[in-house]
């Protein structure tokens, strides 16, 4: 009898464990999209107070965020060899900061909660 306890109660702590790991997974997943929501609202703002100020827009592409980060996007632009997937970066690269950060941080999150998901018992 004690076996079989000892075994309902390590059975019972591994499952707690991974609960706790896919309530982790869906913090970090949570707090991404938010802090990219306030980022894109932040860049919002300041063209909106640029537009105010100036009277002119100032566009902010996917392009300029990711580059501000710091992250080489030169192989997007000067690919060695011509393909749609290097056309379709470009597109992405050229849409509107605004938009793009949100969707993509949902989309990544999605994916995120997917693979976890799938790997449950």
């Amino acid at each position: 009898m004690r076996k079989h306890g000892k075994i309902e109660v390590g059975i019972r702590e591994s499952r707690k464990g991974k609960k706790d790991r896919f309530r982790y997974i869906f913090e970090f997943c949570t707090t991404l999209a938010v802090s990219s929501v306030l980022v894109a609202l932040g860049i919002l703002g300041w063209q909106l107070y640029t537009l105010s100020t100036t009277g002119a827009w100032q566009a902010v592409r996917l392009f300029d965020v990711l580059s501000f980060i710091g992250i080489d996007l030169q192989s997007v632009y000067f690919p060695r060899e011509t393909t749609d997937l290097a056309r379709y970066g470009q597109l992405l690269l050229e849409l509107p900061a605004t938009l793009m950060l949100p969707l993509l941080t949902f989309l990544l999150s999605g994916i995120i909660a997917l693979f976890t998901r799938s790997g449950r018992n």
